[in-house]
C-alpha cells in the first residue's frame, strides 16, 4: 500500500525534489529511485516515497516550488 503525500513530512519531500533538481533528475520515478540512494537516505530520514507521491506533490505547490528552487541555487552559487 502506497502512502499519500500527506502522511510524509512536507519537508522531506521538498527536499527530495529540491535535491533531484539540483542533479537534474525531473522525472518523477527517477527521484523516487533517488530515494534508495545512500545519500539521499540522509535527507529523506530513511523514508521512500513513491513517484506518484513526489508527483503530487510537486504538482500540488508547483508554484512555490520552481522559485525557492531559483532562490537556493543562487545561494549555492
Amino acid at each position: 500500500m502506497t502512502r499519500r503525500a500527506e502522511c510524509y513530512d512536507p519537508k522531506i519531500l521538498l527536499k527530495i525534489v529540491l535535491l533531484a533538481y539540483a542533479r537534474g533528475d525531473m522525472i518523477a520515478e527517477d527521484r523516487a529511485g533517488l530515494c534508495e540512494n545512500v545519500v539521499f537516505n540522509g535527507v529523506n530520514l530513511w523514508q521512500h516515497p513513491d513517484h506518484s507521491t513526489i508527483a503530487a506533490f510537486v504538482a500540488t505547490l508547483k508554484e512555490e516550488i520552481q522559485p525557492l528552487f531559483r532562490d537556493v541555487l543562487l545561494v549555492w552559487r
